[in-house]
C-alpha cells in the first residue's frame, strides 16, 4: 500500500465527507463507495478496492445527509450502500461487491471465466446473507414488518431468538464455512476472492 494516495475531504453543509483513494497520480476514481462513517456492509467493498487496487472515493454520510438523499429518490431501494460506476447506481453488498472486482485488474476476485469458483464464491456470499439474516431482522423489526415486537410483552421472545443465534445458527453457519476451507483451504477458488473479503469484513 505504499504507493497509495489517499486525500482526505471533510463533511460540509453541501456534501458527505469523501476519502479518496488512488494508486496512481493520474487516476481518477474508478468507483465510488457510498455509506455512513462507519464499516458496515460497505467496508467488504472498501477491503476489495484495497486489495485489488481499485482507485475509489469513499464517500461517507452523515445521517441527515442520507435522509435527504433518500427523500430526493437518489438512492436504488432508498437504502445504502450504494455504489456509483460510470453513469450507473447499483445498490445492495452482494452485488457491489462483484462490480468492484470485475472493475479490478486482478481477475482472481471473481473469475468470471471459472463457473465453479464463481459458484463457490455465489454460496459463500449467499451463506453469509443467511447469517446475518436474523441479527438484522432482530436489529431492525420496523423494516421487516414485525414492529409489534418492540411492545414491551414482546421483548423476552427477542432476547430468546437472540440466544438462539448465537448458540446455535452462527456455530452451524460457521462450521459449514470451516468445512469448506478445510476441504481446499479458500474460501471459494484457489485465491483472495470476493468471499474472503467478505469474511474478512465480517471477523472485524
Amino acid at each position: 500500500m505504499s504507493d497509495m494516495i489517499r486525500t482526505l475531504a471533510e463533511a460540509t453543509n453541501d456534501a458527505p465527507k469523501t476519502i479518496s483513494y488512488r494508486f496512481s497520480p493520474s487516476d481518477s476514481a474508478a468507483v465510488s463507495v457510498n455509506y455512513f462513517d462507519f464499516g458496515g456492509k460497505a467496508e467488504a467493498a472498501r477491503l476489495l478496492c484495497f486489495h485489488g487496487k481499485v482507485s475509489f472515493d469513499d464517500v461517507r454520510y452523515g445521517r441527515d445527509q442520507f435522509r435527504a438523499k433518500k427523500a430526493a429518490g437518489l438512492l436504488p431501494f432508498g437504502q445504502m450502500p450504494m455504489l456509483a460506476y460510470n453513469s450507473a447506481f447499483i445498490p445492495q453488498t452482494n452485488s457491489i461487491l462483484r462490480v468492484c472486482a470485475r472493475v479490478s485488474s486482478d481477475s482472481t476476485l471473481y473469475p468470471i471465466s471459472d463457473i465453479v469458483a464463481c459458484g463457490q464464491i455465489d454460496a459463500i456470499l449467499d451463506l453469509d446473507a443467511d447469517l446475518f439474516t436474523g441479527v438484522v431482522v432482530a436489529n431492525y423489526k420496523e423494516r421487516f414488518g414485525f414492529d409489534f415486537l418492540n411492545n414491551e410483552s414482546e421483548v423476552a421472545k427477542v432476547e430468546g431468538v437472540k440466544s438462539n443465534l448465537r448458540t446455535r445458527v452462527f456455530p452451524a453457519h460457521l462450521a459449514n464455512l470451516e468445512k469448506m476451507v478445510g476441504e481446499g483451504g479458500w474460501l471459494g477458488g484457489e485465491n483472495t476472492t470476493i468471499a474472503i473479503e467478505m469474511r474478512l469484513h465480517d471477523e472485524r
